[in-house]
């Protein structure tokens, strides 16, 4: 998965790249750290940054540069904003940023580009931004934590001056890119920030990542293995999940009930859950179980809600569980998608299986 993070300067998008890329165990390229190395360096041999071939020439940069603090500061920011203006300094450091963004498994890049030019197949792309003078005051905040003196009204100028060069460059302007998600900062904590980032990335990867796919017999081993290793795990397999797990298209299908299964891309079928028809009307959703490997891809919710659509369209009147209170992660899910629990259906069918001490009945959302 590619995560590209754009922004303007002192947004919060560092902050939230270097999280989403925690979170999600994947490697991080701060690309702004590259100009800011080209700046850098036209400042040491005291050339022009708005001379485009004193920058070009500065791309070729000693790599231990990037280990440089001096990076950070303000002075060599304002000249990584001016060498980025020119398409050949940016045309030098494309294919770095490109070739990280496309390595195995994938990245989180962070800077003002990365969605609509560096990587605009990323699956998922985020916009953050704030206002100016929320960005000037996060940035002064942080200098004068590190001991710098500075002037609040100084850093809002030069952020502002930053902005207008970023957004009406010729090359590669300053942009949200088509898909993105835009997030403002500016009444967020550090923390609510980054949690609205992971949720953003989550909702976004499932709809890239994850599909649905419907019942076929080669699926059948899928049904019962998944099924079988969680039900063990928490429980005991009971003859009535045997007679299901073993026996899916006689004991689901057949009947007019329905499985479906999720599909995540690198990771082939990682959920699923059945309806079994009870009754004219009546269906009982049962036999839901997402592997491991899923995790953090939102593949039950996604599994979930489309076999609730899945039961409406086969005319469910009724639509229930029965599981345990041991579920509890699972429980949470099904109220937060419309179950309610309700004792009249453990009264009708909670015998079914000696594990349920918990019936839930479908509401709606």
């Amino acid at each position: 998965m590619i995560i590209a993070v754009d922004g303007p300067t002192a947004s919060g998008k560092g902050t939230i790249a270097k999280a989403l890329a925690a979170h999600f165990a994947l490697p991080h390229l701060d690309t702004g750290l590259l100009y800011r190395a080209v700046g850098r360096q036209v400042q040491l041999v005291g050339g022009n940054p708005d001379d485009a071939h004193v920058a070009l020439a500065a791309c070729d940069f000693a790599d231990s540069l990037l280990n440089d603090d001096i990076l950070r500061s303000e002075e060599v920011g304002g000249y990584a904003s001016r060498v980025s203006v020119h398409p050949q300094v940016r045309r030098a450091l494309y294919e770095r940023q490109r070739a990280f963004a496309l390595q195995e498994g994938g990245a989180v890049l962070d800077g003002r580009d990365i969605g609509t030019v560096i990587a605009p197949e990323a699956q998922v792309k985020l916009f953050v931004t704030a206002s100016i003078a929320t960005r000037a005051r996060r940035r002064w905040l942080e200098m004068t934590g590190r001991g710098i003196a500075a002037d609040l009204a100084v850093i809002e100028a030069d952020i502002a001056a930053r902005d207008e060069r970023d957004m009406n460059r010729a090359d590669a302007p300053l942009m949200a890119a088509p898909g993105s998600v835009v997030l403002d900062t500016t009444h967020l904590s550090r923390d609510a920030a980054i949690k609205a980032a992971i949720a953003a990335v989550h909702a976004r990867a499932a709809a890239e990542t994850l599909r649905i796919r419907p019942f076929d017999d080669s699926l059948a081993k899928h049904f019962h293995d998944i099924n079988a290793e969680w039900i063990a795990e928490m429980f005991a397999l009971e003859p009535t999940d045997r007679e299901v797990l073993e026996n899916p298209r006689e004991k689901i299908i057949a009947p007019g009930g329905d499985i479906l299964f999720v599909e995540a891309h690198g990771l082939g079928i990682v959920g699923t859950c059945a309806l079994q028809r009870t009754a004219p009307g009546s269906f009982e959703l049962t036999k839901m179980g997402v592997r491991e490997a899923a995790r953090g891809l939102k593949a039950g919710e996604f599994l979930l809600a489309a076999t609730i659509a899945r039961a409406q369209e086969l005319g469910a009147s009724k639509l229930y569980l029965l599981t345990n209170r041991k579920c509890a992660a699972a429980i949470h899910l099904y109220e937060k998608l419309g179950f309610v629990h309700d004792a009249g259906i453990m009264a009708d069918y909670g015998a079914r299986y000696e594990r349920c001490d918990v019936a839930m009945l479908y509401k709606g959302g």
